[in-house]
C-alpha cells in the first residue's frame, strides 16, 4: 500500500499543482531522471526489475522479485531463523543449516547418505535401514530382507562378522567353531558348514562311528584282516599274509605263492634249483618243503605234441592217453583282438574258420580232459604271416601302446575262460626281427609270464613257453627277457638236426644245436621238438604222402615196391633207385634214440610235430606218440640204441658202416648182424659177429661180402654185445633196422 499511496500523491502534485521554472523528475515516465536508479515507465512493478519508485529491485528490498527470487522479506530475511525466506531471498529448504518445520535434522553440507550418524540428505536423522552403517550398527544394506546375511535390525546374521560394515562368512572349519566329529570332514556354506563323516565311518557328521572293515571281509588263503596302518588311514583294510602267500596289503587278497620251474619250497619261500637238478614247479610256498631231483632222474619226462589248426577239426581222432602235454596251435592276428574276431583256425582272415565257436572249443577241452584227466593243455599262438602286410599288422599287437590289451585278451578269452594251463609263443623265423615284433617278443613273454603268475588250474601253477626254431639263440629277439621268463622253451628240429651220423652231411648236429640253447637256459627248461615220418621227398623233391596224413600212404608202401619200411627206418640218405633219395623226418626209431638222449641228458622232454600226421585208427600200433608213452612207462622193455649204419638199405656191393655209442671203453665190446622178423619182431643171427674199438663211441666197417650173403627183401638188425669170454655175454642194445635189396 505505501508503493500505491506514493504514486496517487505524485499524480495529484502533478495534476493539481503548476510550478515555475524547470519541471521535476517523473517516476513511471520511462525516463531515468535525476535521483531514479531506473524507469521502466509502465513496467514498473513490485515484481519487476525496477520498481514503482524507480528503484532497482533487491534481495531484502521486501519485494519478491518474480523470476528471480521466491521470497523476500525484507528486515525479516534469515540465515538462521527456522521457516524464515533466507537472505539469498529462496524459501528455506532441506540442506540449508536450518531445522525448519518437518525437518528432524539438516547440517547444510555435512547432510549425508553415507557418512555414519549423518543428517541424512532429505533432513531426517540417520536410522537402520538407511544404507548407512551408523553407530552401534554392524550392517546396513537399506532392506527389510531378513533371509539375507544383513538383518533388519542391522546386525549381522549368524555365521557371519561385520568387517567394516560388511557382513563377511564366518569360515567355521577354519575357526573352529564346527561342530564336526573328529572323523568327519567339514565343509564351509555361506553362514554355516556341514559336516560328513570320512571314508570308513557312518553317521550324521556331528558322530561318526568306525565301520568294522574286516566284517564279511576275506583275505584269502593265509590272509589276516585288520584296519590299514591303525588310525593314521582310517577306512582302510589291510590283509596280512602268511608266510607262503603272496600279495596282501590295502584292500588287496592273499594267494599262495606259486614256485615256478626248478624253484622248490624251503621255509614257505620260493628257492631256485641248483645247477644240476630240476623241479617242474608249481609247488605252493605255504605247504611243505619240496625238493629238486637230480637232472639224470627226470622221471616226469615231458611227452607232448602240437595239435595245430589244421588239425583241430577232428579233435576226437587222436590218442590223448599218451601225451603229458597238448600244445593247441591257432593264430592270432590284428583284428583277432582290435575288433574281438577271435584267433583263427588257419592263416587267412578272409576264409571261413575263425574261432568264433566257444562251444566247440569248449567241447574240445572237455573231451581231451576226459580221455586224459592229468593232461596239461596249452594254448599256443601262431602269428598271421600270410603276407608281409599281415605279419606286420599282427606285430603291432605286441607295441607298448596295445601289448597290454593283446595280453588282456588272450587272459581274459582264452585262458580263463576255457582254462588253459598256460600259453606257448610259437613265433619264429622274420616274425622275430626288429622289422616286426623284434624287441617286444621279450617283453610280450615277461608280461605273459606276469599275468599267469598267480593263475592256477587243476591245482598247478599257469605256465608260460616259447617254440623256436633251431638257430634262433642267435637273434637279438631271443634276449635274457625271454630266458629269464619263460618256464620252459621249445626247441624244435623238424627232423634236419641229426644225433648219430658218421658221413658230412647239410644237416646240424643235435647235440651241438641243444647245447647252444642250453648256454642260456636250464636243460631242465628245453624240450626238443622233433617232426614225424610221414613225408619223405624222393629225388625230385616230391612229397610221398596223402592229404589226409602221410603215415596212411606210407605204412602201405612195403619192401617189395619201396626198399625199405619207412615207419622203422631212420632218417639218413637212403641209397637206390634213385641215390640222392632222402628222407627228412624222424623214424619211430630215431624218435625215440632222440627220446633216450634227451631224457640222459637231463632235458624237459620230447614233443611232436605234429598231432594230427600221428598214425592213428587202424594204424594206432605205428604211434609215434604210443611208443614213446611205452617207452616212458617201462624203459626197460626195450633195447638202448646203441648203434646206427649210414644208409637205411643196402645193395649187394655196398659195405655196411656201423657206428656206436655209449658203450663202457674198458669192455670187450662185439657187433652182430641178426635178420629181423617183422612179424614175430624176432631177431635171428646170421652168424657174423666184429670186434668194436675199445672205445666209448666210434665206427666199424662191415664188409660187402657179408652184405651180399644177406637174403633179398629183408629186414635186418645189429646187435651190441659185451664180453671177454665169447660172444653175446652181456647185450647192450641195437641199431635201427637196415633193409637189403
Amino acid at each position: 500500500m505505501g508503493r500505491f499511496f506514493g504514486v496517487l500523491v505524485l499524480v495529484g502534485v502533478l495534476v493539481g499543482c503548476e510550478t515555475s521554472g524547470s519541471a521535476a523528475p517523473v517516476c513511471g515516465d520511462g525516463v531515468v531522471e535525476g535521483t531514479e536508479a531506473c524507469d521502466d515507465g509502465a513496467l514498473n512493478s513490485d515484481t519487476a526489475v525496477c520498481l514503482p519508485t524507480c528503484d532497482v529491485a533487491s534481495c531484502g528490498d521486501g519485494f519478491v522479485q518474480e523470476g528471480v527470487e521466491t521470497c523476500d522479506d525484507g528486515l525479516l530475511n534469515s540465515d538462521t531463523a527456522a521457516n524464515a525466506c533466507r537472505t539469498a531471498c529462496v524459501v528455506a529448504s532441506c540442506g540449508d543449516g536450518v531445522t525448519d518445520s518437518g525437518e528432524a535434522c539438516d547440517t547444510g553440507g555435512e547432510n549425508s547418505d553415507t557418512a555414519a550418524n549423518a543428517c541424512r540428505t532429505s533432513c531426517v536423522v540417520a536410522s537402520c535401514g538407511d544404507g548407512a552403517v551408523d553407530t552401534g550398527e554392524g550392517c546396513d544394506d537399506g532392506n527389510q530382507d531378513d533371509s539375507d546375511s544383513c538383518l533388519t535390525t542391522c546386525l549381522c546374521s549368524s555365521g557371519y562378522t561385520s568387517v567394516d560394515g560388511v557382513c563377511v562368512d564366518d569360515d567355521e572349519c577354519v575357526l573352529g567353531t564346527d561342530t564336526c566329529d573328529s572323523n568327519a570332514t567339514c565343509s564351509n556354506t555361506p553362514g554355516s558348514f556341514t559336516c560328513a563323516c570320512n571314508p570308513g565311518y557312518f553317521g550324521d557328521g556331528t558322530t561318526c562311528t568306525d565301520i568294522d572293515e574286516c566284517a564279511g571281509i576275506s583275505c584269502g588263503p593265509g590272509g589276516t584282516c585288520s584296519e590299514a596302518d591303525g588310525e593314521t588311514s582310517p577306512g582302510k583294510y589291510t590283509c596280512s599274509c602268511a608266510s607262503g602267500y603272496e600279495g596282501g596289503g590295502v584292500k588287496t587278497v592273499c594267494a599262495p605263492v606259486l614256485c615256478r620251474v626248478n624253484q622248490y619250497v624251503l621255509s614257505h619261500a620260493c628257492v631256485d634249483c641248483d645247477a644240476e637238478t630240476y623241479n617242474l614247479g608249481g609247488d605252493e610256498a605255504s605247504g611243505e618243503d619240496t625238493a629238486c631231483a637230480r637232472d639224470a632222474e627226470l622221471e616226469s619226462f615231458e611227452i607232448g605234441a602240437y595239435l595245430p589248426y589244421w588239425g583241430i577239426s577232428s579233435y576226437w581222432d587222436y590218442a590223448y592217453e599218451n601225451l603229458t602235454s597238448l600244445y593247441i596251435l591257432m593264430t592270432i592276428s590284428q583284428a583277432s583282438v582290435m575288433e574281438s574276431k577271435g584267433l583263427l583256425f588257419g592263416k587267412n582272415e578272409s576264409a571261413t574258420g575263425n574261432v568264433e565257436q566257444p562251444d566247440f572249443i569248449s567241447g574240445m577241452m572237455a573231451y581231451i580232459r576226459e580221455a586224459n584227466p592229468t593232461i596239461k593243455i596249452f594254448l599256443s599262438l601262431s602269428d598271421l604271416h600270410n603276407s608281409e602286410a599281415a605279419r606286420a599288422a599282427t606285430a603291432t599287437l605286441f607295441t607298448e601302446a596295445n601289448r597290454a590289451t593283446t595280453v588282456q585278451y588272450i587272459m581274459t578269452e582264452y585262458v580263463d575262460r576255457y582254462d588253459f594251463d598256460g600259453v606257448d609263443i610259437d613265433f619264429e623265423d622274420d616274425t622275430l626281427t626288429s622289422k616286426f615284433i623284434g624287441d617286444n617278443y621279450g617283453l610280450l613273454i615277461k608280461d605273459l609270464a606276469d599275468a599267469l603268475q598267480n593263475r592256477s588250474a587243476r591245482g598247478r601253477r599257469k605256465l608260460v613257453f616259447a617254440t623256436l626254431n633251431g638257430g634262433d639263440y642267435n637273434r637279438s629277439a631271443i634276449n635274457s627277457m625271454v630266458y629269464d621268463n619263460v618256464d620252459g622253451l621249445g626247441y624244435m628240429d623238424y627232423g634236419s638236426d641229426k644225433i648219430d651220423h658218421i658221413v658230412a652231411n647239410p644237416y646240424r648236429d643235435l647235440k651241438v644245436e641243444a647245447a647252444n640253447w642250453a648256454e642260456h637256459l636250464k636243460k631242465s627248461k628245453i624240450t626238443l621238438g622233433v617232426r614225424g615220418w610221414p613225408a619223405y621227398i624222393d629225388g625230385a623233391g616230391k612229397f610221398i604222402k596223402d592229404a589226409s596224413g602221410g603215415w596212411h600212404e606210407l605204412l602201405g608202401l612195403r619192401p617189395e615196391n619201396l626198399g625199405y619200411v619207412p615207419y622203422l627206418t631212420t632218417y639218413f640218405y637212403t641209397p637206390g633207385e634213385p641215390d640222392d633219395y632222402q628222407q627228412q623226418y624222424n623214424s619211430l626209431y630215431e624218435i625215440r634214440r632222440k627220446a633216450e638222449w634227451a631224457k640222459n641228458e637231463g632235458y624237459r622232454g620230447l614233443f611232436l610235430w605234429d598231432l594230427s600226421k600221428d598214425a592213428r585208427g587202424d594204424y594206432a600200433e605205428y604211434s609215434q606218440m604210443k611208443l614213446l608213452r611205452s617207452w616212458k612207462d617201462d624203459p626197460t622193455q626195450y633195447a638202448p640204441i646203441v648203434g646206427y649204419t649210414t644208409y637205411d638199405y643196402y645193395t649187394s656191393t655196398r659195405e655196411i658202416e656201423v657206428g656206436f655209442h655209449s658203450l663202457d671203453p674198458s669192455d670187450v665190446n662185439w657187433v652182430g648182424v641178426y635178420e629181423f622178423d617183422e612179424e614175430t619182431s624176432h631177431a635171428t643171427s646170421t652168424g657174423y659177429y666184429q670186434y668194436l674199438p675199445n672205445t666209448a663211441s666210434g665206427t666199424v666197417t662191415i664188409p660187402s661180402s657179408l652184405t651180399q650173403t644177406l637174403t633179398l627183401n629183408k629186414l635186418y638188425i645189429l646187435k651190441f654185445f659185451r664180453g671177454a669170454n665169447g660172444i653175446g655175454e652181456a647185450f647192450l642194445g641195437t641199431s635201427h633196422p637196415l633193409y637189403r635189396m
